[in-house]
């Protein structure tokens, strides 16, 4: 039909002329639309590629889409489009083409490439923690868990900046399950659970991690900050007695440990202890 002898004649020109830009560029359409991919595919590459080398990186970008179209199965399409959105300053268009290509790997089973390339999109965008939770979790598949729990500890330490405990209570929970039997985590889980107000769950976590080690004084703390939340003041006295014997000098410790008393209306301890260490 008329589009075959189309194909022909624009075939002739690129072969004539290989420079010229619009007929191949219309070589490419004509192939598309008669089902050519392959040929299409080439045709758009060399436009594209001329695009590029020239800094007219917009105009690649356009074509580079109009690949993708074609065969949205090429992953070289993808990285072109992000590198190319990289360099015209369109930082959140090259994260999605990274995205795109991430996902990809992933379905075919590629960890190493995803991690390579959410590599890449950590660097346009250092603080979104999604990125990093993804990395950390490909390394635990790939049994890199010391990468993994690197990478975790990092955004762990960035949401402790900000304070953000509910974010960290998340972090937590999809952190325990890739890094089992880590020591630290619960310690950190705990003081999330705290600090959100999951009172109950905090002290489980602290009672268990105190049997591991009886004179850390941030799980004492945080045991008696949990005491004094559940108004079990009798309890939280003997938490503060316990870190009194670890730092007796410690004024903090002093005061928590009076006000115990009076929460409990033991006016007579307090004021024994007052005297005392007046």
């Amino acid at each position: 039909g008329q589009t075959t002898r189309a194909i022909k004649d624009y075939q002739k020109v690129v072969e004539l002329d290989p420079k010229d830009i619009r007929a191949r560029q219309k070589l490419g359409d004509l192939c598309s639309k008669a089902g050519q991919k392959e040929t299409a595919l080439e045709s758009y590459e060399v436009v594209a590629r001329h695009y590029a080398d020239k800094g007219f990186y917009l105009k690649a970008i356009a074509v580079y889409k109009q690949m993708q179209k074609v065969d949205s199965s090429q992953l070289g399409i993808y990285s072109n489009l992000a590198e190319l959105n990289e360099k015209q300053g369109l930082t959140g268009n090259a994260i999605a083409e990274y995205r795109n290509l991430a996902s990809q790997y992933e379905k075919n089973d590629m960890p190493g490439e995803a991690i390579d390339i959410l590599q890449k999109m950590k660097e346009l965008d250092p603080d979104n923690l999604n990125i990093r939770v993804k990395i950390a979790e490909l390394y635990a598949s790939l049994d890199e868990s010391d990468k993994g729990k690197e990478e975790f500890l990092d955004v762990l330490e960035n949401l402790k900046k900000s304070g953000n405990f509910e974010k960290i209570l998340k972090l937590y929970e999809i952190f325990l399950p890739l890094f089992p039997g880590e020591p630290d985590v619960g310690v950190g889980l705990a003081e999330a659970y705290l600090r959100t107000g999951k009172i109950d769950k905090s002290l489980k976590v602290l009672q268990a991690e105190f049997k591991k080690n009886k004179d850390n004084k941030n799980i004492l703390q945080m045991i008696g900050e949990c005491y004094r939340h559940q108004k079990d003041y009798d309890n939280e006295r003997l938490t503060l007695q316990h870190l009194l014997k670890l730092s007796n000098k410690n004024l903090g410790y002093r005061l928590k440990y009076i006000r115990a008393c009076i929460n409990q209306g033991d006016y007579q301890r307090a004021l024994n202890d007052l005297e005392e260490w007046k």
